[in-house]
């Protein structure tokens, strides 16, 4: 009342009110939601596996210059052996001054690719640590990569990426919250609930009162508004099927790429194992017995042995490269790709 302090004249209602939207907007609000958070789990797992392929492939870096290093050091000893005989020869003066000098030249140049290959590995050890979150100690010894089984062919390979590699799949479901969010999009034309119940407290000797109430949103005059929202909703949704169909696109590509490259690596490894570095060896061996029969020179154990040496580090680069493959493989893939059965 105004014409009084006496608050308590008045009338004093609580009140309490709800307002709900229609079902379907909240139905379709909630898979939007649900999809696009699956989604994102795939694309965590698509990152996870990117971490790991690094992972494996700087492990796989210090492999190969563990042995690289291996190789130099027993080709260092070759050519100290045979620096000694050539200088026994050239005290006898069986051979010129020329065969030990070679020889010191070519351990120069080993020494020298030695130091090169500390300072790389100790920088890939670096790597790996950090990429682990773990201390490495540098003296530890890398195992070699396994013998890897026969893979599946290309067309089965894809197949399964387009079920199983995660970016793929967090497309799809980016695409099907696409669909619930022009769904919910369209459903904004629909009214909404409001609900209001309330105790009304009555001055004087007037009868409390409760009191409910239930009333209709109508959007009668913002249908533009809607329908702008379904235009977005409608191009977001054509933009998730054209990354979903890039996606599967790419991962179809490297498939084939990395396939093809794993093919090439195992072939050379095959290559090298079975035919060049055995023939490089007896090359070495029968150069080295001919010297010895002075029916030789010099100058073919020292090529014997670089030929010995390249042969090696390629079929080392080749089994790097073809667990490089393998991993990167498995990347496309999204999945382990051993063959079944194998």
């Amino acid at each position: 009342p105004i014409d009084t302090m006496d608050v308590k004249q008045g009338t004093i209602e609580y009140m309490v009110e709800q307002a709900i939207p229609f079902p379907s907007k909240l139905v379709y609000g909630y898979k939007a939601d649900k999809r696009e958070a699956l989604a994102k789990s795939f694309f965590k797992s698509a990152t996870q596996n990117e971490i790991i392929n690094q992972v494996k492939k700087v492990y796989l870096d210090i492999w190969r210059l563990q042995e690289e290093e291996q190789i130099n050091r027993h080709a260092l000893s070759i050519f100290t052996v045979d620096k000694g005989r050539a200088e026994t020869s050239y005290a006898v003066l069986e051979a010129s001054i020329a065969d030990p000098v070679r020889a010191s030249v070519d351990l120069g140049e080993i020494e020298g690719r030695l130091v090169m290959i500390d300072g790389e590995k100790q920088e890939l050890i670096a790597t790996l640590a950090s990429l682990i979150a773990k201390e490495i100690d540098e003296s530890a010894v890398f195992a070699p990569p396994p013998e890897y089984p026969q893979v599946d062919e290309v067309s089965k390979l894809i197949a399964k990426a387009k079920s199983v590699r995660p970016e793929i799949l967090g497309a799809e479901k980016m695409v099907d919250s696409g669909r619930s969010k022009k769904s919910f999009a369209m459903s904004q034309y629909l009214p909404d609930f409001k609900f209001r119940f309330s105790f009304m407290d009555m001055p004087g000797n007037m009868q409390n009162a409760w009191t409910g109430r239930i009333g209709l949103s109508v959007p009668l005059w913002s249908f533009s508004k809607q329908r702008f929202q379904v235009r977005e909703a409608n191009a977001n949704l054509s933009r998730a099927n054209s990354i979903k169909e890039e996606t599967q696109l790419a991962a179809a590509k490297e498939v084939k790429a990395t396939h093809a490259r794993l093919m090439a690596a195992q072939k050379m490894v095959e290559i090298y194992s079975k035919s060049v570095v055995p023939r490089a060896k007896l090359l070495l061996s029968s150069s080295e017995e001919a010297y010895k029969s002075k029916k030789s020179d010099f100058l073919n154990v020292v090529e014997s042995i670089r030929s010995l040496v390249n042969s090696e580090l390629m079929l080392v680069k080749a089994r790097t490269d073809a667990a490089k493959a393998f991993s990167d493989l498995e990347r496309a893939v999204g999945a382990p790709i051993f063959k079944e059965g194998t």
